[in-house]
């Protein structure tokens, strides 16, 4: 026998252990009690982060192009549409008013302005 076919009989014949800890814990390389809810999950408070999916089946493993279970359910999540744009419309506002506000004291004379402001204005 070759000392190739002898390394390839014993790389077969190695018992591979599986994986037991969830997730978190693997990534964090603490102990887990391989329970449905870990401990080290409650006590950290992310039960939603609590799986033991198989390394192809999670989020950042394997082909990037594939749709995994994990991204499905993420992309179904409904988005309150009307209140994302009601906070931007609110926000473009409040930098519009800073922007006029700017505006405003750049323009001043350094004697009408407010005391303090003048230095901010000023080149260093």
């Amino acid at each position: 026998m070759d000392q190739d076919d002898v390394n390839e009989i014993l790389r077969q014949k190695r018992k591979t252990r599986g994986q037991r800890a969830c997730y978190p814990c693997r990534q964090r390389k603490v102990k887990c009690d391989y329970r449905n809810l870990c401990q080290t999950c409650a006590d950290r408070h992310h039960p939603g982060l609590c799986t033991y999916e198989p390394p192809s089946e999670r989020i950042g493993v394997g082909a990037s192009h594939q749709t995994t279970s994990s991204q499905a359910t993420i992309m179904r999540t409904p988005i309150d549409c009307d209140n994302l744009l009601e906070k931007l419309e609110h926000l473009q506002d409040s930098v519009q008013d800073l922007k006029q506000d700017v505006k405003k004291l750049a323009a001043a004379p350094a004697d009408q302005s407010p005391s303090g402001t003048s230095q901010l204005l000023t080149p260093l």
